[in-house]
């Protein structure tokens, strides 16, 4: 752990204590001088707290203290966001969060979002070959790396049925500073339907709700995709994007 690391910390805790947070102040305490030992980084750490904190809403808190742990949450954000300002992105690889139904070969290496053509290629991997439709969530920190990612839910042929309110709740549970969304068409239609567009709209409503940033819905096929976003229809040639990509990545393996 650096010296910014552990004064922007030991700065935190002070802040936790004046607002009545004690236990979580002594926590941040502890951490700084096991030299973060136990955690994989001081981002993993910062989004438990903002998990412990919640939970003790959840627990015991009520209507009328929601200021203040709302208060508490943005000092944990604002540590976060001047730590990743310090520290240039450096991906690691994501971890699968929740599958429905295993499916050996997808897994996603490091991987940081920087365009559409980025999210669309992974999903393209994860979800591409399908016979049926999947909705895939990915979660993104602060600098746009993927730090997990879901099929939230697995699909029939009357289509995807997704809860935004689990999806925000998930986000929540990896520490998500933003996310992105596919699911594939095996019609092969880059057209969102109306049902589409009403649950991004959903999705992006609760999601603001909470300071999550719905970065870009997809729609990916075998032709190409959609970003919501951009709302041009974009080929795999045109992205640069092979797309038999599992395949092109397990021969160079």
């Amino acid at each position: 752990m650096t010296a910014r690391e552990k004064a922007l910390l030991l700065g935190l805790a002070e802040e936790m204590d004046e607002a009545g947070f004690e236990s979580d102040a002594d926590g941040v305490r502890e951490y700084v001088s096991d030299d973060g030992a136990g955690w994989r980084s001081v981002g993993e750490f910062l989004a438990a707290l903002q998990r412990d904190v919640w939970w003790h809403f959840g627990h015991v808190g009520d209507e009328e203290e929601r200021p203040i742990y709302e208060a508490a949450e943005r000092r944990i954000e604002r540590v976060r966001d001047q730590l990743a300002r310090a520290n240039p992105a450096k991906c690691t690889k994501p971890s699968r969060l929740v599958i429905k139904r295993e499916r050996a070969g997808a897994k996603l290496p490091a991987l940081n979002i920087t365009q559409s053509a980025d999210a669309a290629g992974a999903a393209l991997e994860l979800i591409g070959d399908r016979a049926y439709e999947v909705f895939l969530v990915m979660y993104l920190n602060v600098r746009n790396c993927v730090i997990g990612y879901e099929e939230l839910t697995q699909a029939d042929m009357s289509g995807v049925a997704v809860t935004p309110s689990s999806l925000v709740r998930n986000a929540l549970l990896a520490g998500a500073r933003a996310v992105i969304t596919a699911h594939q068409h095996p019609s092969g239609e880059l057209s969102p339907s109306p049902d589409d567009e009403e649950l991004w709209s959903k999705i992006e409503r609760q999601m603001k709700a909470m300071d999550i940033v719905l970065l870009d819905n997809l729609i990916v096929t075998t032709a190409g995709y959609l970003s919501a976003a951009e709302r041009t229809p974009t080929t795999w040639e045109q992205a640069g994007i092979d797309p038999d990509i599992r395949r092109s990545r397990k021969a160079k393996r």
